[in-house]
């Protein structure tokens, strides 16, 4: 039961648990959910960082992730380095920390975990990459001879074929 539980979580889970013969609620199998103890973190070598947004735009936190065993590690709110910078104090183990361009965890990876080298994960590498690109042609691009000539995708979506108000 826990096993489905951790898989599909409430209703999906009770579902499942009712095709195979057994009796559970939703709100059984997240109470078993929550009862399976946190496992030990250890040691942790290579971290990774990353924020996401509780609410776009207004509400964001950090997470933290073992990136040679892929879970996570610990979650907490804001994007501030201090936080960082206090976990990284408790684990002097850590030799890399993957992170994106945030200069609040470089700050904080620099001073919680000065042994470690910081690092971009491949996303952020590849984002970076377009965007030193793009800072690089496009000031040259309109003196291009032969240069393609391109819609912009705003115009594209709205012209007729495309319209989803189109008139029979």
């Amino acid at each position: 039961m826990t096993q489905i539980g951790l898989a599909l979580a409430g209703r999906a889970g009770a579902r499942l648990a009712a095709s195979i013969g057994i009796t559970a609620g939703r709100d059984t199998l997240l109470r078993m959910v929550r009862s399976v103890p946190e496992p030990d973190v250890g040691e942790v070598e290579v971290l990774g960082v990353d924020d996401f947004a509780f609410r776009k735009g207004w509400h964001y936190g950090t997470l933290l992730i073992d990136m040679a065993a892929h879970r996570p590690l610990h979650l907490y709110d804001g994007r501030e380095g201090e936080d960082l910078a206090d976990w990284l104090r408790g684990h002097p183990e850590v030799k890399v920390i993957c992170r994106d361009r945030s200069s609040g965890y470089g700050e904080g990876a620099r001073v919680g975990a000065p042994q470690a080298r910081q690092v971009a994960d491949r996303y952020h590498l590849w984002a970076n990459l377009g965007q030193a690109v793009e800072k690089s042609v496009n000031p040259i691009a309109p003196a291009w001879p032969n240069r393609p000539r391109t819609t912009p995708v705003s115009r594209w979506r709205q012209s007729p074929r495309w319209s989803s108000r189109r008139k029979s």
